[in-house]
Parts: structure tokens; C-alpha cells; sequence
């Protein structure tokens, strides 16, 4: 009878093709991983994370403004603060998206301003091909 320590041993070639496929899988992984987040603009943090270790972290800037694009000066550490803050920690942990419902609610509770309002969410980004950083805007109003 087998002992348990026979089962793990790699003296079948099966056993031995598994063990460099799944060797080669971990090594190929995270190049191909950092490939897509270059070519795709996908975040890092996707598929397994491999790629956050050898992309810049983004960074933005998020300023909120009445519809006639006057800016709404938040106090620091305040409540609405902290929601902008919430909202850029999740643009910057998986990329680009439109601000939920929930946002918009607890953003009109925390800054008691029931008009319609205007993200602007301003990415500051490294170009690969000139070296040279880059700003991208967009604005999201509310619903």
C-alpha cells in the first residue's frame, strides 16, 4: 500500500507535465496580465492582480460642482468629503465608471444640496509612448 507521502512525489510523468504546466501558467500569467492592463486600460487589480505591482498607480482628482459648473468647496474631513473620497478610491481600484445611485444619495445627505449636481473626476496618467503625463476629464452628472 501507498504511504501518503508516495502521492505527492512526481515519479509519474503525468504527475511531471501537471507540475511544469501549472509552473508555467504562474510564471506566463502576470506578464500576459500586465499586457492586457497596457493594451486595454483594464485596472490591475482585475484577474488575479498580478499587474498592481508593476503599474503606476493612478491618480485623480475629483471635484464636485453645481450644474452651472460653479465648484462646491467641501470642508475637509467632512461628510461629503469623505463620500468623493469613497468614490475616488474605487476609480483609481477598478478604472473608470459612472457613480451609482447610492453615491449621488449619500452625497445630496452629506452636503445638504438637493439641485442637481456635476462630478468632474480629472485622471492624471502617464503616456507610454511619449513618457510624458497626461490629464483626461470626464464629468458625470447626477440623475
Amino acid at each position: 500500500m501507498a504511504s501518503p507521502g508516495d502521492v505527492f512525489q512526481l515519479n509519474t510523468p503525468l504527475k511531471q507535465k501537471i507540475a511544469c504546466l501549472v509552473l508555467l501558467g504562474l510564471f506566463l500569467w502576470p506578464i500576459a496580465h500586465h499586457l492586457l492592463v497596457l493594451k486595454y486600460d483594464i485596472s490591475p487589480w482585475r484577474f488575479g492582480g498580478f499587474a498592481m505591482y508593476c503599474v503606476p498607480r493612478r491618480i485623480v482628482d475629483i471635484t464636485l460642482h453645481h450644474s452651472d459648473r460653479s465648484e462646491i468647496k467641501l470642508s475637509p474631513g467632512s461628510a461629503g468629503e469623505r463620500v468623493i473620497w469613497k468614490y475616488g478610491r474605487e476609480w483609481v481600484t477598478w478604472g473608470p465608471h459612472q457613480p451609482q445611485e447610492s453615491f449621488w444619495r449619500e452625497l445630496r445627505a452629506a452636503t445638504n444640496v438637493e439641485e442637481p449636481l456635476v462630478v468632474f473626476v480629472r485622471e492624471i496618467r502617464l503616456d507610454r509612448e511619449t513618457s510624458r503625463t497626461q490629464q483626461t476629464g470626464r464629468a458625470y452628472p447626477s440623475p
